[in-house]
């Protein structure tokens, strides 16, 4: 219990003189902004990163679907990213959407059958 309170008063030390800091200046209003980098100390770690990645083949394409958004992802050797869709409608409904980029071949993602369903 003692790490969690330490770690939570060292997070609240680091921005005690925020203010005082130079503003960022690779920020761009309206524009998502984010990239994450860990380093992985141990063997642990990095299985636990090649898992999350291995997840993220498979949900990135509905993520790139449903949340519009979201242009694109990158990360280690790939970058997704949503085709610019065709305005045909299946059934004056459903919209087929492609996912442009390397899909790893064991990806459910392209064992899964084309249907518009």
């Amino acid at each position: 219990m003692q790490d969690i309170i330490d770690a939570v008063q060292a997070a609240k030390d680091s921005i005690l003189d925020l203010d005082e800091q130079p503003e960022h200046t690779g920020y761009v209003p309206g524009k998502f902004n984010t990239a994450f980098r860990y380093e992985l100390a141990d063997q642990t770690g990095k299985n636990v990163a090649r898992a999350g990645l291995a997840d993220l083949d498979t949900c990135l394409p509905y993520t790139l679907a449903f949340v519009r958004e979201t242009e694109s992802v990158e990360y280690p050797n790939r970058r997704l990213s949503l085709a610019e869709p065709d305005d045909e409608r299946v059934d004056g409904e459903v919209q087929i959407l492609s996912v442009t980029g390397p899909i790893p071949k064991d990806s459910p993602i392209q064992r899964a059958p084309r249907s518009p369903c």
